[in-house]
């Protein structure tokens, strides 16, 4: 059996609990819930099932993918037990700290926390054995798992195309291919092999999992250069709990076809 969203919900039943007996069970950072959501998951749930917001295409240009059916039919699906607020504590959404939802699973008052891996490494003091796990599929059948690299928590570089001749924009090249080539054999294990794998997981399975989830990052240029504003646009969908995704989507488009345009201008320019 596959991970899918329909086994994520399966696992929310009959979770919540009035841990502070107070009687309101709506986002009470007290009490205890099946899931505690972080807004920017919506970003990675839509990658997740294989949809992307923006693609590279033949002609090395960037363009628009997000609206289709299984766009509309994912979001409703995970709508279904991520807006229920018996199952899931949008702690966002309440004036918490942006760190509450790894304290509620600290606590044990999480079933499951949907957050990027960097969480991982405030859990090495929990007391109760954890589990790490992939981003869910969309259903069975998909052919593979896509886990999202987060745009708020991924880093690059830029540099001015005015910055420098041919000359130096060659030996700038140089120099950044030597930094990430001597990363991938120094930082990148120290921060995979030996502190998330080695050092902060709990078993095998997680092990593997995070194995799982780093051979299958998604790359999603739509985030990052804010297309349309449709990682807002998704995320507001959670915070005022709504499906519209079409109006949102039309909301956005006019704005990301002209920002696209902009771009794929620019990126012409560069490769003549």
């Amino acid at each position: 059996m596959q991970w899918t969203i329909d086994n994520l919900k399966s696992y929310t039943a009959g979770v919540y609990e009035d841990t502070d007996n107070d009687g309101s069970g709506e986002n009470d950072k007290e009490d205890t819930y099946a899931i505690y959501i972080w807004d920017d998951i919506m970003m990675g749930i839509v990658n997740a099932s294989g949809i992307k917001c923006c693609e590279v295409n033949a002609d090395g240009h960037i363009e628009l993918t997000l609206y289709s059916d299984r766009f509309v039919s994912v979001f409703e699906q995970f709508a279904q037990f991520a807006f229920d607020k018996s199952i899931t504590c949008a702690y966002q959404r309440n004036g918490y700290d942006a760190d509450y939802g790894q304290i509620a699973l600290r606590e044990d008052r999480a079933l499951f926390l949907l957050q990027h891996l960097g969480t991982i490494t405030t859990l090495r003091e929990m007391d109760t054995d954890f589990g790490v796990l992939p981003l869910p599929l969309f259903s069975e059948d998909q052919e593979r798992y896509y886990n999202s690299s987060a745009s708020w928590t991924s880093a690059f570089y830029t540099i001015p195309n005015n910055a420098f001749d041919d000359e130096g924009f060659a030996r700038t090249g140089y120099i950044l291919q030597a930094l990430a080539y001597e990363s991938l054999y120094t930082l990148t294990p120290a921060y995979y092999e030996i502190t998330l794998k080695g050092k902060t997981t709990r078993d095998e399975e997680s092990s593997a999992m995070l194995d799982l989830i780093f051979s299958t990052r998604s790359y999603d240029y739509g985030w990052y250069f804010e297309i349309g504003e449709y990682n807002e646009g998704i995320m507001n969908l959670l915070r005022s709990y709504s499906t519209n995704v079409a109006s949102m989507y039309e909301k956005g488009l006019k704005n990301a076809e002209k920002l696209l345009d902009k771009i794929n201008a620019a990126v012409d320019e560069i490769s003549g």
